[in-house]
């Protein structure tokens, strides 16, 4: 009996020691699976150097373009006033109106000179509304001009009618560019300047 209960209980020791060894290894499993996870989230988490440049460039493409502000005209005359000097062009414009009258009024009883004085007539009478129109809607948009050259008209005397409207339409169309080119309002006017001014050297050199 005694013999027995001896066997007995080395039997119990070898099953505890059993036991003991089997919850190490399940423990160890744990750790384990337990640094795995913590590995896994520490790679998921943490942001690469690659990833960093992607999202900055990102940030960078996604910037909307700042929009110009179409009222600038309005607030800030200097930034949008056009280069050269629109005093001189309206002033040669006034003087092409009274250099027509004087044409208009001296013509002779030469071939021609009554079709002369009649073209002259309509052309004077259109050009003002016009050059009015103009410079009312320059000012409008940028600034009121108070100054203006002085009109000479003794060109008449020394230059024919015909040349005289010829360099005025050729000077038209380069000095126009005084005015902004996006100002089309303003350049269309101008450009029914130009236009009644070759219909009256159309007048002037083929109607007698």
């Amino acid at each position: 009996m005694k013999k027995f209960t001896e066997i007995r209980k080395v039997y119990e020791q070898e099953i505890t020691l059993d036991n003991m060894s089997i919850n190490t290894d399940d423990q160890n499993k744990d750790d384990d699976v337990n640094k795995t996870e913590t590995e896994v989230e520490v790679e998921i988490t943490k942001p690469s150097d690659s990833t960093e440049i992607v999202t900055v460039e990102t940030e960078i493409k996604n910037v909307e373009p700042i929009q110009p502000d179409l009222n600038t005209e309005l607030t800030n005359d200097e930034e949008v006033k056009p280069v050269g000097d629109v005093k001189d062009f309206f002033s040669k414009l006034f003087e092409a109106r009274g250099v027509a009258h004087i044409y208009h009024l001296t013509v002779n009883s030469e071939e021609g000179s009554f079709a002369a004085h009649v073209a002259l007539g309509d052309y004077y009478e259109n050009l003002l509304p016009m050059v009015d129109d103009l410079i009312e809607t320059y000012m409008g948009q940028y600034d009121l001009i108070t100054e203006y050259k002085a009109i000479d008209t003794n060109v008449t005397q020394s230059k024919d009618k015909v040349a005289y409207f010829g360099e005025l339409a050729v000077y038209i169309k380069e000095a126009k560019k005084c005015i902004n080119v996006e100002d089309t309002h303003l350049h269309n006017i101008i450009d029914e300047i130009v236009a009644i001014t070759y219909k009256l050297l159309y007048k002037l050199r083929f109607n007698k």
